[in-house]
């Protein structure tokens, strides 16, 4: 089934959707996307199999956010990576 819900932790808004399926141990996930409910862009991508033992689906939620918050510095930085590449290198100051 896929699961889509809005999630707010830490100050950030997340989109999280991906696919579960029910066993008897718990849950399995695949394609995982997170992205930032504002700026409606993906800030989290995983697409290989989890599997998430003796957890609710809610508590698999919850772990999929945390997981993405522990990643935010990184992706942070990549942005502050591609804004150095497209700057002109021109300081103006007013």
């Amino acid at each position: 089934m896929e699961v889509i819900k809005n999630v707010e932790l830490d100050g950030y808004k997340f989109l999280i959707i991906f696919n579960a399926k029910k066993y008897n141990l718990g849950w399995l996930t695949t394609n995982c996307v997170v992205k930032d409910a504002e700026k409606n862009e993906v800030v989290y991508r995983r697409t290989k199999l989890i599997e998430y033992t003796e957890m609710t689906l809610k508590e698999v939620i919850i772990d999929i956010a945390k997981n993405t918050v522990r990643h935010l510095p990184k992706i942070l930085e990549r942005d502050e990576i591609e804004e150095l590449k497209n700057w002109d290198g021109i300081i103006t100051i007013s």
